[in-house]
């Protein structure tokens, strides 16, 4: 439930893509397309701004703390913690309206390879298609 996100009474333009994911307009920058995308992850919220505004920023226009999206207060790392990003990166550009820059179209290739590498099975919400890349091209750029 998104009502229970830090900072929601500044939220504007908020539209639910599914049960525990968000998209709208962004409150760190002047946002009139909604371009800043919340999911509720296992332990804290996850958020990206399209247009790149930080973490920090992000919080800031919120009137929170960065801790403060954590749902424990005594969170403590986890190994699948990273890979629950990774799957987020790879929603959230897989239902993109808008073309990505270079840099996060970048990061979502390397979000999917991981994802991919950990084995998990991604569903897109567009046909089947490859990235447009061999697999030894991209590889060899993350190594």
């Amino acid at each position: 439930m998104l009502a229970n996100f830090p900072g929601y009474d500044r939220l504007k333009k908020v539209k639910q893509l599914s049960d525990d994911q968000w998209v709208c307009c962004c409150p760190a920058h002047d946002d009139s397309s909604p371009s800043f995308y919340i999911r509720r992850g296992r332990d804290r919220w996850l958020v990206h701004c399209h247009a790149g505004c930080s973490y920090e920023a992000i919080c800031e226009a919120l009137g929170i703390k960065t801790h403060e999206m954590f749902f424990n207060k005594s969170y403590n790392a986890r190994s699948d913690f990273d890979l629950e990003l990774e799957r987020t990166i790879v929603f959230i550009h897989e239902n993109s309206i808008t073309k990505p820059s270079e840099s996060d179209y970048e990061r979502y290739v390397q979000a999917k390879l991981r994802v991919s590498r950990a084995g998990m099975d991604m569903p897109s919400s567009k046909s089947q298609k490859t990235l447009g890349l061999s697999k030894s091209s991209v590889s060899k750029n993350l190594d």
